[in-house]
């Protein structure tokens, strides 16, 4: 009897997904969903600053937002660290950790939302972030949470029972997924070739290799170190901006084309 059902050729059909070989042939170029946008991180650490820190940043936010598609993600800061404290008093394990961290964020996401909604913000969870073309095309401002969910799903960190992933790789892995741009605002500057709280004298650098501080960078850091193995791999977001949200100027330059604290340059920079 002649076969008149319709075959579907695929190279991946009769293939394991986790072969090397098979995998290195996945390796194109991703189409990206969102070029145009910038994904501004507020960093916990300014939340808990309070109003002198919040208030002229959300003011900012909301008069640039006029002028370039913006979007918000909302780190957890001192809150979410006593968060941390107490699940590891208890026994938590990494996955309960980081399940227990989300809310945190999520409440810095609305009190960032209640000071910028007059201004067209909108709170997006994480299940509604296909509704960002819409929310954008609309002109709205979208305000999101930092931290990925993997909650019981985080991956195990080397030499510690913290989640690996925190605020700057919730943030980048969103930007690298959307092909948009990104930028982590925080209380300090930028890197340093050296903790300056250690060493008054360490100089800022203006732009940073991912590779060279994997291997030479100084021991403390302003940003995360699963952030530098993430920015080995990304492939649109080959340019993260670590700068000051003390300094609401700082955001006009950034999104201007100014060098602004630090340019971490990834692998494929």
């Amino acid at each position: 009897m002649e076969d008149r059902r319709k075959h579907i050729a695929s190279g991946l059909a009769a293939e394991s997904l986790v072969a090397k070989r098979v995998a290195q042939a996945t390796e194109g170029k991703a189409r990206p969903i969102l070029p145009d946008l910038w994904l501004i991180m507020i960093g916990g650490s300014l939340f808990d600053r309070g109003r002198d820190a919040m208030i002229p940043l959300a003011e900012r936010l909301v008069a640039l937002r006029r002028t370039y598609p913006l979007a918000v993600s909302c780190g957890g800061g001192v809150r979410q660290r006593h968060t941390y404290k107490i699940g590891l008093d208890l026994g938590l394990p990494l996955g309960g950790l980081a399940a227990v961290a989300l809310p945190v964020e999520e409440q810095n996401a609305l009190m960032l939302w209640a000071l910028t909604a007059q201004g067209g913000a909108i709170r997006l969870n994480n299940e509604q972030l296909e509704l960002l073309p819409m929310a954008l095309g609309i002109g709205q401002m979208p305000i999101l949470i930092a931290q990925p969910p993997y909650r019981y799903w985080e991956y195990p960190r080397e030499g510690s029972g913290l989640p690996l992933h925190g605020d700057d790789c919730g943030t980048v892995l969103l930007a690298e997924n959307f092909g948009c741009k990104c930028v982590l605002l925080k209380d300090v500057d930028g890197v340093y070739e050296a903790d300056p709280a250690e060493h008054p004298e360490a100089r800022r650098m203006k732009h940073a290799r991912i590779d060279d501080l994997l291997v030479t960078g100084p021991r403390t850091l302003p940003v995360e170190r699963g952030l530098l193995e993430i920015m080995r791999h990304t492939r649109h977001v080959t340019r993260v901006c670590v700068a000051s949200g003390l300094d609401p100027d700082n955001l006009d330059r950034i999104l201007a084309g100014e060098t602004v604290g630090t340019v971490l340059e990834g692998s494929h920079a």
